[in-house]
């Protein structure tokens, strides 16, 4: 499967969660299919979504606050014909989904389709990537995840030192061996110091 073989992409965020629906024609089953990815996408695939929001800024005209404007996907109607998707802030600060008109490019209407198209390559090539599970991003730690792994790794150090510690039942148990043989030993009695002999040489 090839980058041409990626017809949509459409990309949805929530707080804690990011899902990258990516349609495709499954050349195999000779028909189109439609995957759910949770997966975190990687930097470059969120660099590419990111580079398109030019082009619809600029389709809106927008000349002041471009980042404003946020691509979300885009979406081939037929050959070369694509629209673009994505959300802008409005002036009362609510986020709206917008569309851009279709975009013919093989024409020169807006005078950025020959980019538009590179660009488009660029993100089907990280989508197709992303499809496969050859290049996936970080996922990134939220304070509740930290604090879960914190705890987790606390009692996973408390049980291996509770392994570790000796019962001390165990302890009494040695000392009384200990007597015990002590006391079934007996000592010899050490020489007085004349019955050491030495060899003195002259």
């Amino acid at each position: 499967m090839t980058t041409e073989n990626i017809l949509a992409v459409k990309v949805s965020k929530t707080d804690k969660s990011i899902t990258v629906s990516i349609n495709y024609f499954y050349p195999e089953l000779r028909r189109n299919r439609t995957e759910e990815i949770t997966d975190v996408p990687h930097q470059d695939f969120n660099a590419a979504l990111l580079n398109l929001s030019q082009y619809i800024a600029r389709i809106y005209q927008a000349e002041t606050h471009l980042e404003n404007y946020q691509a979300t996907g885009f979406k081939y109607q037929r050959d070369n014909h694509v629209i673009l998707t994505g959300k802008m802030v409005s002036e009362t600060g609510s986020i709206v989904g917008i569309a851009t008109p279709q975009i013919d490019l093989d024409e020169d209407n807006y005078g950025f389709e020959s980019d538009l198209r590179d660009d488009l390559n660029t993100l089907s090539l990280e989508s197709l990537l992303l499809l496969n599970g050859s290049k996936v991003g970080v996922k990134q730690l939220t304070i509740e995840d930290s604090i879960e792994q914190n705890e987790e790794s606390e009692k996973n150090e408390q049980e291996l030192n509770d392994e570790l510690i000796e019962p001390e039942e165990d302890s009494e148990q040695d000392d009384k061996f200990v007597n015990s043989y002590l006391d079934e030993t007996t000592i010899k009695d050490v020489p007085e110091n004349e019955e050491f002999t030495f060899n003195n040489k002259v």
